[in-house]
């Protein structure tokens, strides 16, 4: 019983780190793309939903099938989207708020972690559930196998 408790939390650590990991690039995907349209005059609100929206579309690709070993569905991959805007709503009223106070990049940037908590969370509890408990099974058998 300990085994597989202790492979269910590498299991989930291992997914936080690649879900880690994808936000990463898709971030770094996402500054770029807004930098570029904000220093081409584009105003902070309209510049994050355009990079935003980009970033969206690189992480359902790369959570889908590395993060959580997906298999593509419309159902999953309207759910991601559903709850990925959500995540853009959060960001872009982050951004338009906290661009009052500092730079739109400095905005930009403190909302990434708060962003990332609840696009991990949606994803992991909601978007892929069931995907996760299957790769937690095989996790588990593994475990065993050792």
């Amino acid at each position: 019983m300990t085994r597989i408790k202790a492979a269910a939390s590498h299991a989930e650590l291992q997914k936080l780190w690649r879900f880690a990991s994808v936000g990463v690039v898709t971030t770094l995907l996402d500054l770029a793309m807004f930098s570029a349209l904000v220093v081409c005059g584009a105003p902070a609100g309209p510049a994050n939903i355009g990079s935003y929206s980009t970033g969206i579309a690189a992480s359902y690709a790369l959570n889908r099938r590395f993060t959580f070993g997906a298999k593509g569905s419309p159902l999953r991959a309207a759910k991601f989207a559903g709850a990925m805007l959500c995540g853009l709503g959060l960001s872009t009223l982050l951004v338009l708020l906290l661009s009052t106070l500092v730079p739109a990049l400095a905005a930009k940037i403190i909302s990434v972690p708060l962003v990332f908590l609840w696009n991990f969370a949606i994803s992991r509890w909601w978007v892929f559930a069931g995907q996760i408990r299957t790769t937690q099974h095989h996790a588990d058998e593994d475990a065993l196998t050792l």
